[in-house]
């Protein structure tokens, strides 16, 4: 698993991106769950601002705005 080996989760490129980022912008909805399941920081924006539910929304991903309102949700 991505956390049992030491790899940050939360690892970001040059721009402030992160995997959870990139799984949201382009709606891939598994990788969002495993990400999430393993720890990922669903808060993070990069440089620009931008966090995935913008980008995943911005996209019309409507699973992964529908999941990342979810998780807030229930984190209230």
């Amino acid at each position: 698993a991505l956390s049992q080996n030491g790899t940050n989760i939360d690892a970001m490129t040059n721009g402030g991106s992160t995997a959870f980022v990139f799984a949201s912008m382009f709606g891939h909805l598994s990788i969002v769950h495993a990400l999430v399941d393993h720890g990922a920081s669903i808060e993070q924006s990069d440089m620009y601002g931008k966090t995935a539910l913008t980008m995943a929304a911005k996209n019309k991903h409507v699973e992964v705005v529908s999941i990342r309102r979810m998780i807030r949700f229930l984190d209230q």
